[in-house]
C-alpha cells in the first residue's frame, strides 16, 4: 500500500479502518488541506492535458485519488 493510500491521516494522524474511511475524515475535519490537494492535482493535470474531457475519471485511473 503506497503513502498516498494509508489509513492514516498525514494532518493529524489518527487512524482508519481503511483508506476511504481516511478520506472522508479528510473532508471534514481538515477541508482546505484536502481540497488544497485535490486542487493541485485537478491544476497539474489541465497543465498537461489542455481542452480534456473526464478530468475527475482520468486523475483517479492515473492513481492521483
Amino acid at each position: 500500500m503506497g503513502d498516498r493510500e494509508s489509513p492514516i491521516c498525514p494532518v493529524c494522524r489518527q487512524s482508519f479502518k481503511d483508506f476511504r474511511g481516511r478520506r472522508v475524515h479528510q473532508r471534514v475535519a481538515h477541508p482546505r488541506e484536502f481540497h488544497g490537494e485535490e486542487a493541485q492535482a485537478l491544476s497539474a493535470f489541465e497543465a498537461l492535458h489542455l481542452g480534456a474531457r473526464n478530468i475527475n475519471k482520468e486523475i483517479r485511473e492515473r492513481g492521483k485519488y
